[in-house]
């Protein structure tokens, strides 16, 4: 008989070809692939009309749905009111989840909320649960009230504890004094060539894309401002192609307005997740301006496109991007972000070309499907 896995999460895709918590989707394709039973525990959103086959996606109410869960802002009355309700309704519908599927083993993406409601399920049903923390959940948490009380509970309670970065791991070892093992997220990239608009590529000049995200961690004021600081040499020799969405989209076009970079600097919303491979192969450069991260999946995407990167140091960027020589590495200000990229748009051909040597070996490293036989090994030990 098939074991049945149930993925509690607070991020998942509305449809095919949505960004928000594609790696959740494909994580549970794959774990589907290896002969599991996998059901998804999510909040519901509006308008969504995800199908998966092979998957099965339960989705629990609440009093919001109109925008991701990591763009509520819980300084926001309402959106603190919000975040409360999902907390409240994921503890009571999870019992119901578990009951109706008659799940053996949950997996929280996320220690908190998903491993809060998982605690919920094993105090009730006595049911075994793995926790995989992705940055946000253990560095922000702790910052509520209550907040490192509930993530030591959760973290203590698991039957086996994942992170996504190296650095990541280490921080939960030291809340939970217990062993995390480094387990890589990504995504099933979509490398065959779609129909895209490359109007504004131009191939005699540098060609950087940034994916993400509009949001204050990752940076995104931060490249504006940087791109700013470019001579009018290095802007002209340049172009920035800028995909993403989030509460910073209209203040980001407004600053590209003011600070007169319209001609080379182009906002985009939300890129279709089929057609990352495409844009970013048209690229040189990839830039991650991130103020906090770990390990995002967009380094891995530029890694598999082979693609060199202008980064941050913070999280395990720095150190993997050193090792590796994948790219320029940058401090998180505006300042070191431009002189990256004016190292990078005097960079040659040779040089562009010597930072994919490094990068086959950390693709294996990073690899999502390596994370599977990771994860179906722990599932053996439980």
């Amino acid at each position: 008989m098939k074991k049945k896995i149930g993925i509690i999460t607070s991020s998942f895709p509305k449809h095919k070809n949505d960004s928000a918590g594609v790696f959740v989707r494909d994580f549970a394709l794959l774990l589907a692939n290896e002969n599991f039973d996998v059901f998804v525990f999510a909040p519901e959103q509006r308008g969504a009309k995800y199908d998966e086959g092979s998957i099965r996606i339960n989705y629990f109410p609440w009093l919001g749905g109109e925008m991701g869960l990591s763009s509520y802002n819980p300084k926001n009355p309402i959106h603190f009111f919000k975040l409360v309700n999902v907390v409240l309704s994921g503890m009571w519908s999870i019992r119901k989840f578990v009951k109706k599927n008659d799940i053996d083993i949950c997996l929280a993406m996320w220690a908190v909320p998903s491993g809060l409601f998982a605690l919920v399920a094993k105090i009730f049903f006595k049911k075994p649960y793995l926790v995989w923390s992705l940055g946000s959940d253990i560095l922000k948490i702790q910052d509520y009230p209550l907040g490192k009380f509930i993530l030591k509970k959760v973290l203590k309670n698991s039957q086996k504890l994942f992170a996504d970065g190296f650095q990541l791991a280490k921080i939960v070892e030291n809340i939970s004094g217990r062993n995390c093992e480094f387990l890589a997220s990504g995504r099933i990239l979509n490398t065959e060539t779609h129909q895209v608009d490359y109007t504004r590529f131009d191939p005699t000049k540098a060609n950087f894309m940034f994916l993400g995200r509009y949001h204050e961690v990752k940076g995104i004021d931060l490249l504006v401002e940087s791109i700013a600081l470019l001579s009018k040499e290095e802007k002209e020799k340049s172009l920035f192609h800028i995909f993403g969405g989030g509460p910073l989209e209209s203040s980001i076009k407004k600053k590209v307005k003011e600070l007169n970079l319209e001609f080379n600097t182009f906002v985009n919303s939300h890129l279709d997740g089929n057609k990352v491979f495409s844009y970013m192969s048209k690229s040189d450069f990839v830039v991650i301006p991130s103020r906090s991260e770990s390990i995002p999946l967009v380094l891995s995407e530029a890694i598999r496109t082979k693609k060199p990167l202008v980064l941050t140091n913070v999280g395990d960027m720095g150190s993997l991007a050193t090792k590796y020589k994948i790219g320029y590495v940058t401090e998180p200000n505006a300042k070191s972000i431009a002189e990256g990229l004016s190292l990078a748009i005097k960079s040659d051909q040779n040089e562009r070309q010597s930072f994919r040597l490094g990068m086959t070996e950390l693709e294996n490293l990073l690899d999502l499907k390596k994370s599977i036989k990771i994860f179906v090994k722990s599932l053996s030990e439980v």
